[in-house]
């Protein structure tokens, strides 16, 4: 009768999960008690869960699996709602294959990570499923089944932790472009599973891990080592061939749901929150800035009009005292006809202005025209500095005068409309004050 060999079990140790978890936890509701004590019971739950899978393979029957099933299902729950990376907790395996020394025990490695928890629950999986299949007895057709069933199982979880070991021996050695033509064959095959299968769903997760993985070795190529991708048919082959049909990776192990960690956020919606806040904030600050531009331009405005200063709170039918001098200065300085008159001498004062200004700059280039003229006829005997160097202050004093007698002109059009529309006013108020005295 055939025989088959069971893998051996990795050795676990016992470690506080308890408070490097609340600890982390916490963090996402610190003042909220009532979920801090549903956390409290949970994790109590989940550390009692941990105790019982780690140990309970070593009973290798298969009411084994379901306890070891439910722990996995919710480590993986538990990875996508932390910062995995943040973890504290010193997990220790021992090697399943080294028996260890008359003078030393058995090899153990110590990693603080959940994927380390993971890869080490779900290699005693297969191995308790192997152990299950070689207990079966293979003359009854209930037993030849459920023996095929587990190594299969088996088969599927030990080719993932092949492939996913190569990689990182690939990613260690700095070998990038093996590493993207395994990875890039593993999603390949993940999609072609998923399509045979008729799932699209099936082993999600494990095929989103491989795709990040990619993405980053990809990204990493691209900028750091540009490394050729092989073919993957050129690469050298991982294992010999399987003496068992490997099924996949199930998204999940167990039937019942890993219920102790859904009141836990995923981390994806933290990270979407914490993008909305700062592009919350983005668009917050930028409207704050322009409120404050406009309140600065609202002050410059009203600070050029006097204002609010210039305004004044009266009551009654009297006018303001500040406005009622105003108008006695107006008329004690000529009153309309004074302002009439000034008016019309504008005109002359911008002719004259403007002939001298025209004056001064034919001044200019005549005396420019001459040495233009020196220059050329005694060539490198004329040493004397350039007109054109010696009158550019002049030019520039020329050029701002008419801007400023075009700005006047500009002002003085529209001073003329105000003065057409108070003129009947002025004339009033003025016949008004000749009436008070």
């Amino acid at each position: 009768m055939a025989e088959f060999l069971a893998v051996p079990l990795k050795k676990p140790t016992d470690i506080d999960i308890i408070k490097p978890l609340k600890n982390l936890i916490s963090l996402q509701f610190p003042n909220d008690n009532e979920k801090l004590d549903i956390l409290n019971e949970k994790l109590n739950l989940f550390n009692k869960l941990r105790t019982a899978a780690v140990w309970k393979v070593f009973e290798k029957h298969e009411s084994s699996l379901e306890v070891i099933y439910s722990y996995y299902d919710h480590l993986v729950s538990l990875e996508s709602k932390i910062f995995p990376a943040t973890v504290n907790i010193p997990f220790r395996w021992k090697d399943a294959f080294n028996k260890g020394s008359l003078f030393g025990g058995r090899i153990s490695l110590t990693v603080c990570s959940l994927a380390w928890e993971r890869v080490c629950v779900l290699f005693n999986i297969a191995a308790l499923q192997s152990a299950i299949a070689q207990a079966q007895s293979l003359d009854t057709d209930e037993g030849l089944k459920l023996a095929a069933k587990m190594l299969q199982s088996a088969a599927g979880i030990y080719s993932y932790l092949k492939h996913y070991y190569q990689a990182l021996v690939c990613k260690q050695n700095k070998e990038i472009g093996e590493e993207i033509a395994r990875l890039q064959c593993a999603v390949d095959l993940f999609r072609e599973a998923q399509s045979r299968s008729g799932r699209p769903q099936l082993f999600e997760d494990i095929l989103s891990r491989a795709q990040r993985n990619l993405a980053e070795a990809q990204k990493d190529n691209d900028f750091i080592y540009h490394e050729r991708i092989p073919d993957i048919k050129s690469v050298e082959p991982v294992t010999k061939a399987s003496i068992a049909k490997s099924l996949p990776l199930p998204t999940k192990f167990s039937a019942k749901p890993a219920e102790l960690f859904e009141f836990l956020v995923p981390m994806v919606i933290h990270q979407s929150m914490a993008g909305f806040e700062q592009k919350k904030n983005d668009i917050v600050n930028g409207e704050i800035g322009k409120l404050r531009e406009s309140t600065q331009l609202m002050n410059t405005v009203l600070s050029s009009l006097n204002l609010p200063a210039s305004l004044e709170d009266t009551q009654g039918t009297e006018l303001p005292a500040s406005l009622q001098d105003k108008s006695h200065g107006v008329v004690n300085n000529g009153g309309i006809q004074k302002l009439e008159s000034l008016i019309r001498e504008l005109p002359d004062l911008l002719q004259r202005n403007t002939e001298i200004l025209n004056e001064c700059d034919r001044m200019i280039n005549e005396e420019k025209t001459s040495d233009e003229q020196l220059k050329s006829q005694f060539k490198e005997r004329w040493t004397r500095t350039p007109s054109s160097q010696l009158t550019q202050t002049f030019k520039v004093n020329l050029a701002k005068y008419r801007e400023i007698i075009n700005n006047a002109i500009n002002a003085d059009k529209v001073n003329s409309i105000y003065i057409y529309l108070f003129k009947l006013f002025i004339d009033s108020n003025s016949k008004y004050m000749d009436i008070q005295r």
